[in-house]
């Protein structure tokens, strides 16, 4: 499915920086496609908060870190 970008996304790790309603439609798209998610943000909105105790997102709830984007292969702010 390349749907949201263009892209191959199944399999690949997408950084989402940023917690709220933005980064909960992203984040549900890339799902969706496939893609591993982990999100860093020190807060998450209702929906993405939802997403995240589903266990379908990696949740880091810290500012990001310029370690964060090592082993993404996209990286999507928020």
């Amino acid at each position: 499915m390349t749907a949201l970008l263009g892209v191959e996304l199944a399999g690949r790790t997408v950084l989402v920086a940023g917690g709220g309603p933005v980064a909960a439609r992203r984040t549900g798209s890339l799902l969706a496609e496939g893609a591993h998610v982990r999100v860093v943000a020190p807060q998450l909105c209702e929906d993405l908060a939802a997403l995240a105790a589903a266990g379908g997102v990696e949740w880091r709830a810290r500012e990001v870190e310029e370690a964060d984007v090592d082993d993404a292969w996209l990286v999507h702010t928020a």
